[in-house]
């Protein structure tokens, strides 16, 4: 649901302004859970779960949803994820992607997906949200 150190991450975006939305496949009752025990029940300014869309990743509604939510563009946001699905997604969304390494899924099949980054851990984020270089790459 989240990557490591995500909840750390969301939490300084939100104290530093930038409002930070969760599209994930965990159902309701699991955020419901997961949440709280990760100390971000109250750190994401939308969330958007299993139980919220009809069509699941690497459908984009789900990120759809959250853009309209905010009344915000494309433009000027970027998906976080750690699978292939994500990256398709963010893509298909029109939204940047930045995918971050993990022991399960081969990096190179993030490059393969096309993400605008790839990062060896989340905690590479901060430098790239705050270089603004989160825009979709031209494809």
């Amino acid at each position: 649901m989240l990557l490591p150190g995500g909840g750390r991450r969301a939490g300084h975006a939100a104290k530093r302004g930038t409002p930070t939305r969760l599209v994930t496949g965990a159902t309701r009752d699991r955020l419901a859970r997961e949440l709280p025990r990760l100390g971000v029940d109250n750190g994401f300014a939308t969330v958007i779960g299993h139980d919220d869309i009809v069509r699941k990743k690497p459908d984009p509604e789900g990120i759809e949803k959250a853009l309209r939510h905010r009344n915000v563009g494309p433009g000027n946001c970027c998906y976080v994820g750690d699978a292939p699905d994500d990256i398709r997604m963010g893509r298909s969304a029109g939204v940047g992607t930045i995918g971050v390494r993990t022991e399960y899924v081969d990096p190179a099949r993030l490059e393969e997906c096309g993400a605008d980054h790839v990062l060896h851990s989340i905690a590479g984020l901060p430098a790239i949200l705050e270089g603004g270089s989160t825009s979709p790459r031209r494809r």
